[in-house]
């Protein structure tokens, strides 16, 4: 008589092998999409250094001489990606009297906006 416990069928065997390929595909699936959360938060890092290394240049000019309309763009690259830059003047003309100058900045990527801020510049004089 032969015992039914001595090996291993083929149904299980089958088994086996779909359940270790479900598992090896969620973790797939999760490793995907930490590496696009990954690249993701990456060029969002990259893009508000850009923005600020942006803003000090600016700050470093006298904000009259800034103009009081209009916007500049450029692109920029960084760790082997472009990013397009661009810088409005005044879209607040309210804050841009005398030698204030209201500054916008965007970064983008592949026409995906990354980062946005706007900031207020003007001439402190200490007496």
């Amino acid at each position: 008589m032969k015992s039914r416990d001595a090996g291993v069928t083929l149904i299980e065997v089958l088994i086996s092998i779909i359940i270790v390929g479900i598992i090896t595909i969620a973790v797939l699936s999760t490793m995907s999409s930490a590496f696009k959360l990954n690249n993701d938060a990456e060029l969002s890092t990259q893009a508000a250094f850009l923005a600020q290394d942006k803003l000090d240049a600016l700050r470093l000019l006298d904000p009259a001489t800034l103009p009081t309309s209009g916007q500049d763009n450029s692109t920029v690259t960084s760790n082997n990606r472009s990013y397009s830059v661009t810088v409005r003047y005044c879209v607040t003309s309210s804050y841009c009297l005398n030698k204030s100058r209201d500054v916008t900045i965007e970064i983008s990527a592949n026409n995906k906006l990354l980062f946005t801020g706007e900031t207020v510049f003007t001439q402190v004089k200490v007496n």
